[in-house]
Formats: structure tokens, sequence, C-alpha cells
């Protein structure tokens, strides 16, 4: 199948679906193209992937709060997982999922694995794969939670101060009416 993508479709890179590669067993998939020159066509080069790789390729992103990545194919297929034994699976059965199918990127508040989670997601152009990240919301808010204090002290004392230099010139504008309305008095 690969190979007759690749040849009807000379000049784009064709990326197979995940099957199980014949000599090992392992989930793979063919990364294939076809060899055209000026002469004609002349072949299909292919490349197997395996999905254990894509999977320590994933595992390497890393999310400071807490949170890991996935890899998955249009179909909804784990292609690539942090624990192996999630490769192959499918999360269709996620209500997640179907909130991000039809959407190229962005970041919804989900529940996933029972947890309150924030799952960012993009799609990659050229195979419609989705790199989804998951970070527990609790994590998130415990990074915040210095900076939301930090910004409520900033607020709180703004406001004190605002309300200080609002005293100040309503003092002194009060002592200027008061001395304007005194002159007027004097006048009559």
């Amino acid at each position: 199948l690969w190979y007759r993508r690749a040849h009807d479709y000379p000049g784009r890179t064709i990326w197979s679906g995940v099957y199980l590669e014949g000599a090992t067993g392992r989930p793979v998939i063919t990364v294939s193209r076809a060899v055209v020159d000026d002469s004609g066509f002349h072949g299909v080069l292919g490349i197997d992937i395996s999905l254990y790789l894509l999977a320590d390729i994933v595992k390497k992103i890393y999310f400071e709060q807490g949170g890991y990545a996935i890899l998955v194919d249009n179909s909804g297929l784990i292609i690539a997982h942090p624990e192996a034994a999630q490769l192959g699976k499918i999360v269709t059965d996620n209500a997640w999922y179907w909130d991000i199918k039809n959407r190229q990127q962005g970041v919804i508040l989900a529940t996933y694995r029972g947890v309150p989670t924030f799952i960012s997601f993009i799609t990659i152009p050229e195979t419609g794969w989705k790199l989804i990240g998951f970070i527990p919301q609790e994590n998130v808010e415990h990074e915040l939670a210095p900076i939301k204090d930090r910004t409520l002290g900033v607020g709180v004392l703004s406001a004190l101060l605002a309300a200080l230099a609002g005293l100040i010139v309503a003092n002194r504008t009060a002592a200027s009416l008061r001395g304007l309305v005194a002159a007027m008095t004097k006048v009559q």
C-alpha cells in the first residue's frame, strides 16, 4: 500500500498508518516517497519507523508543570506515548478527543483519568496527527499560586496608594475651595 501511494503521489512524502512489521511484529509506520526525475519514475524509497522510537522522542518533551505528551494519528490511535503499554491503543472513547479532533490547535480543560487537566494540542499538517500534551490543572495552579499572590499583593497596595493619593488631592482641593469661598464672601 505505501509503495502504491508514493507512486500515485510523486513529489509528496507519504506516511502510512500503523501496522505490525513482518520481521519483528513491532508496530511501525512507513515514510515513503517516489523517486522521480525528468526521465520518469524510478521506484519508491521507504523507511519504517518504530513506534518505540517515536515514543522515546515524545518522552523527551518536558513540561515543567509535570505533564506528558502523546502522539495520536488521525484515527485516534496512539502512536507515541511515554508508557510503552499505551502504544497502539485508541483514544476515541475519551470525550476530550472529540473536542479536539477537528481543530488544528488549542488548549482545552477536560477530565482526563478522573482529573481536571489542561490538554494542549497541535495538528501536524503533513500527517494529520496530533501532538497532545496533558498537564493536570492542579499542577498549573500550584505553579501560578505565587504569581497570583504577588499580583493580589500589588493590586491591594496599588488600591491603597490610589486611595491615599485621592485623599491628599481631595483635601488640597477642598482647602482650595474653602479659600475660594472665603475670598468670594469677602468680595460681597
